[in-house]
């Protein structure tokens, strides 16, 4: 008993070694791997990565599935995951934090330092005591599942980089009707439609769609056939659509820097652009946008806005949808140029 008590001496020493080499739980991991800079989805992908014991086709049929993102190569998902699981370099960043704390409330604030000299001590007390809880963290961690951890990164690193080398020859052939991207091959537009940030729910409802498919449909008509009714995902599928159609690789993380329409994040977003261009502004609809509005407005159609907004009212239907149009124009635009 005096062990799990922690009483003082060699028995203390004992159960500090035997708390330090317990594996944290899967809450506390992500935590973890938050603090190292890891996104809070990526966390959840890299634990299911390990979970499964994944293996390279695992990870492929992951990535087409959409059940873990990816990119195309200028906008690679876990290109930079494996350094960031880093825990020496995170705890050594810490530590220094401690130090300037310390140093600022001994009245030796250093140059330069990003201290808040506002807080009083004991919200300076506070953090110390947080970042002393992330450094016994990141030290479990490192000592327990860290190394597995980086194994799947790599796997899932090396994996991307493969699938997508090939997604973007297949993509630049001119005959890219023909080309191997169909269901049950090593990159299919499953892979494509991740890419491009179609959520999993809808990929899984196009996972059999070929690429010659995709481009002789219309992408109104495939949604309606394929019960596609995510409004995000519509919108990005005609941007998909538009973009392979041209010949062009469609990279929707670099268009939406530089298209006014898509970077709309919010409700309050879209408004201001519409009454920018001098649009109605219909409040039902931008109440039903919710965030990524921008993406979500270009893909709305008049048959969704007959059934879900104007059953009775065409004018307003067709004031609607010309307003959809003319911030497709703009979103087109862009597109050209990229």
């Amino acid at each position: 008993n005096s062990r799990a008590e922690g009483v003082v001496g060699e028995d203390t020493i004992v159960v500090d070694c035997l708390f330090q080499s317990k594996p944290l739980n899967q809450e506390k991991e992500a935590l973890v791997m938050q603090i190292c800079g890891i996104s809070k989805q990526t966390a959840s992908e890299l634990q299911l990565l390990l979970a499964r014991n994944a293996d390279e086709e695992d990870v492929i049929g992951l990535f087409n599935a959409g059940t873990i993102h990816c990119g195309f190569m200028s906008s690679l998902v876990w290109q930079e995951i494996p350094e960031k699981l880093d825990c020496l370099k995170q705890t050594r960043a810490i530590q220094m934090h401690i130090q300037d704390i310390e140093a600022h409330m001994n009245g030796e604030l250093p140059k330069g330092s990003k201290i808040n000299a506002k807080l009083s001590i004991s919200e300076h007390m506070n953090q110390i005591s947080l970042l002393q809880e992330h450094l016994n963290l990141l030290d479990r961690f490192e000592s327990t599942t860290n190394q597995h951890y980086k194994e799947v990164a790599e796997l899932a690193q090396n994996t991307e980089i493969s699938m997508v080398s090939m997604a973007e020859q297949e993509l630049e052939r001119a005959e890219i009707s023909v080309t191997s991207l169909t269901d049950g091959g090593f990159v299919t537009m499953g892979f494509i439609f991740n890419a491009v940030g179609i959520t999993e729910p809808s990929i899984e409802k196009l996972r059999r769609i070929s690429a010659k498919e995709f481009l002789l449909t219309s992408v109104t008509d495939m949604c309606e056939y394929y019960d596609v009714t995510c409004l995000c995902d519509r919108g990005k599928l005609s941007y998909c659509w538009k973009q392979m159609y041209d010949g062009k690789l469609p990279n929707f993380r670099l268009h939406k820097v530089n298209c006014v329409v898509c970077d709309c994040e919010s409700e309050d977003q879209l408004r201001y652009l519409l009454e920018e261009y001098e649009l109605p502004v219909d409040d039902r609809i931008l109440a039903w946008m919710g965030d990524q509005a921008g993406i979500k407005f270009l893909g709305l159609t008049r048959i969704m806005l007959r059934q879900h907004l104007h059953p009775n009212q065409s004018e307003r239907i067709e004031q609607v949808y010309q307003t959809v149009l003319f911030l497709r124009s703009i979103h087109d635009a862009q597109l050209f140029h990229q």
